[in-house]
């Protein structure tokens, strides 16, 4: 078999540039020496394969061409999930409707947007309404049971994006989102051992329009169950009659942030970090006495809410949190061994299946909390 056969049988092409090449190579210059095509007779075969292999989604593609391809990006599973999918040979999770991937073969996505801070971006598409990105650590069950639950979520027809990259707790947290000053999509980032409820992009949709426009509110957690940060005991709750309310710290089993505030608290941990004398403690919080631990055992880069606890502290700013009864949330976290949990922990908490009418008349005004729980009159 000689190369031009070779080459259209690694492309699977039709044959009708297998005539092609034949037709060349029985050319003129190739009939001097019938038996050896001339050098020239095989550079331009060659070119012609080249081209040809253009229009194939190859990783030789240099062109970027891609004349069979629909054009439109496709979520391309990585991280642990494919090893577990392979083993059980149960494939990806069934693809419900205004889900960010697709039943069709994947390829790579574009890289855009500026890729010159410490950590890779994930890879961006156009502007969409809602963007997910999920920290995994090495749990592929717990990956597999977070994409089931997004299966069933409402998007309200909205386009979505899932994004998952592995880059260490700070660049995973703190660098995962890049957002443009004119971006008008919503964020969330979750880690893999998070279920989240069928109504909390709607939820989300809700809060952000409501609340985007106060200088003050950073974002938006999902989760209904959080210890009082002051050290003061019990849930962190507010008064039944108050759907939504306002803290100083954030919530990081599922955080939405507002992006005006998070393209500022970047900009200033990306100067902050640079000086290793500084620690980002704040008086009278459980937290810091956390952050101290870690710093004695070198694993403060796991604790990345530290630095967004400080600088919230030092802008006065507070995260809105969900008031459900029985402190259900939009998301439950599963407490399972791992960077923040050193055994399993049994879960108990509830999550949201319903709709509660009172979202769709939010206060204009939420109550405020402290550290420990206590509205703040002021």
């Amino acid at each position: 078999m000689s190369l031009v056969h070779i080459v259209v049988s690694l492309t699977f092409i039709p044959i009708y540039p297998f005539f092609t090449f034949e037709v060349i190579c029985n050319s003129k210059p190739c009939k001097r020496r019938r038996n050896r095509p001339s050098a020239a007779c095989v550079a331009l075969c060659l070119f012609i394969a080249l081209f040809v292999l253009q229009f194939v989604n190859y990783d030789w593609n240099i062109l970027n061409f891609h004349l069979f391809s629909d054009g439109e990006p496709h979520m391309e599973f990585r991280g642990p999930i494919k090893p577990f999918t392979d083993k059980y040979n149960i494939g990806p999770p069934p693809v419900a409707k205004n889900l960010p991937y697709s039943t069709l073969k994947p390829r790579p996505w574009e890289m855009k947007g500026d890729t010159s801070n410490d950590y890779i971006h994930p890879p961006r598409v156009t502007e969409v309404h809602l963007r997910i990105m999920v920290i995994t650590y090495n749990r592929a069950e717990s990956m597999l049971r977070l994409l089931k639950s997004l299966n069933n979520v409402d998007y309200l027809d909205d386009r979505v994006v899932l994004e998952d990259k592995h880059v260490g707790i700070y660049g995973q947290w703190i660098d995962t989102w890049q957002p443009t000053a004119d971006s008008k999509e919503i964020a969330v980032i979750f880690e893999d051992d998070i279920t989240v409820s069928p109504f909390f992009y709607r939820y989300l949709k809700k809060v952000h329009a409501r609340y985007d426009n106060r200088p003050e509110v950073n974002g938006y957690s999902l989760q209904g169950i959080s210890i009082k940060h002051g050290g003061a005991g019990g849930n962190l709750h507010a008064p039944d009659n108050h759907v939504v309310f306002l803290y100083p710290i954030v919530g990081s089993w599922g955080f939405s942030p507002k992006k005006e505030n998070w393209i500022e608290f970047q900009r200033w941990f990306a100067e902050a970090r640079k000086n290793t004398s500084f620690q980002p403690y704040v008086p009278g919080i459980l937290p810091t006495g956390w952050y101290k631990t870690f710093l004695k055992q070198g694993k403060t880069d796991s604790m990345w809410t530290m630095w967004h606890i400080f600088y919230a502290y030092s802008k006065k700013e507070r995260t809105l949190y969900p008031n459900f009864p029985k402190n259900a949330g939009m998301t439950i976290n599963w407490k399972e061994k791992g960077l923040h949990f050193a055994k399993t922990l049994k879960n108990t908490d509830p999550l949201v299946m319903e709709w509660d009418p009172r979202l769709d008349n939010l206060p204009e005004e939420p109550i405020h909390l402290d550290a420990n729980g206590k509205i703040v009159t002021s």
